[in-house]
């Protein structure tokens, strides 16, 4: 579970409408990320998950979930929502992984939709070995990018050696950033229209 005092960076928000291409996308070809990090030296699967837990307390997009709004809205936006009590899936299959069997994960993983109304918008795996582990990341291309994710991955790291992150802001959406109003249509067209 993520902690209440991440939820106080997390806010809903219209998405863009790049974001929405891509969350569109998610769900008919699978064009999300999937990033892989070997890591040398021992560490625990308890490790990892507490890594992961506290870099999703960290990053707001890694605590949300895309809703539409319901039947008889007028504005058909999808929205970023928070669902901080949702964790990122860990998947840990003990055993140490040759290159093959990684690239089979990163296959499993890309073939491996992200299902519509279900959060978080990430996944991983770890492929932990007694002396080397494999850290796999999938996430929704409507949340990040290849950059993104290994900035989440960098941030899993940093945790699992020993340093305390802050958390951070919900990031602005493109036109937050560049002062323009939202894009986002006032009513959905009528048939008569």
């Amino acid at each position: 579970m993520v902690s209440e005092a991440a939820d106080t960076q997390v806010r809903s928000r219209p998405l863009t409408a790049q974001e929405e291409i891509y969350w569109r996308l998610t769900y008919t070809d699978q064009i999300h990320p999937v990033l892989a990090a070997e890591v040398k030296g021992r560490s625990s699967v308890s490790q990892w998950r507490a890594a992961l837990d506290s870099v999703q307390c960290r990053h707001p997009l890694l605590q949300v979930g895309i809703e539409m709004p319901g039947e008889g809205k007028n504005n058909r936006q999808p929205v970023f929502v928070p669902r901080s009590s949702e964790r990122i899936p860990l998947r840990a299959e003990l055993r140490d992984a040759d290159e093959a069997a990684i690239a089979l994960e990163i296959q499993r993983e890309l073939a491996t939709p992200f299902v519509s109304g279900i959060a978080p918008l990430a996944r991983a795996v770890l492929l932990h070995g007694s002396e080397r582990s494999v850290f796999l990341l999938a996430i929704s291309h409507s949340i990040a990018d290849g950059m993104s994710a290994l900035i989440f991955i960098h941030d899993v790291l940093a945790v699992l050696s020993g340093k305390s992150l802050e958390p951070l802001p919900m990031p602005a959406s493109a036109e937050e950033l560049l002062g323009l109003p939202p894009v986002a249509p006032d009513a959905v067209a009528s048939d008569a229209d």
